[in-house]
């Protein structure tokens, strides 16, 4: 196989204009040579697995997991910036989301996690456009210190 094929399908495996969805942890290690990911991530309602994205240090649009039912943890051990979205959505039993190097996000939007009571953001997210966290068992938001924000609305959480 030539350099040109290699490094073109390494491009592709890192962008989609139509977003990237992941279903299982092997969609997930797909993307582990990738540190910058341009375009959406979405992680499956279907999916079974717990998902670690490794490696992904930016993400260009959102990132995306809505009624992952059976989702108990969520990791990003390198992700620094999510240029558009972060959502989570009525993901019941999401107990676990460790992102440690998260500084930077368009908005932030986590609805109806009835199990997460923290957040692994140890940098501390320091700049959002909106703040959205509703519904939630978070008792703090330790994790978010937001020097630049726009909008905030946080309602109907443990603390």
């Amino acid at each position: 196989m030539s350099q040109n094929c290699l490094s073109d399908r390494f491009i592709a495996q890192c962008s989609s204009d139509n977003g990237f969805e992941i279903q299982n942890q092997g969609d997930a290690e797909r993307l582990s040579s990738c540190t910058q990911f341009r375009g959406d991530i979405v992680i499956s309602s279907r999916t079974r697995d717990d998902i670690s994205l490794s490696g992904i240090r930016s993400i260009s649009g959102d990132l995306t997991v809505d009624g992952a039912s059976n989702l108990t943890s969520l990791s990003a051990d390198s992700l620094e910036t999510v240029r558009g979205k972060f959502v989570l959505n009525d993901l019941q039993i999401l107990s676990s989301l460790q992102m440690p190097k998260l500084t930077e996000v368009g908005d932030i939007r986590f609805l109806g996690l009835p199990n997460l009571a923290s957040l692994g953001f140890s940098k501390n997210v320091q700049k959002c456009s909106t703040l959205n966290i509703q519904n939630t068992f978070l008792s703090s938001l330790s994790g978010i210190n937001l020097q630049e924000v726009d909008g905030i609305y946080v309602a109907n959480n443990r603390m």
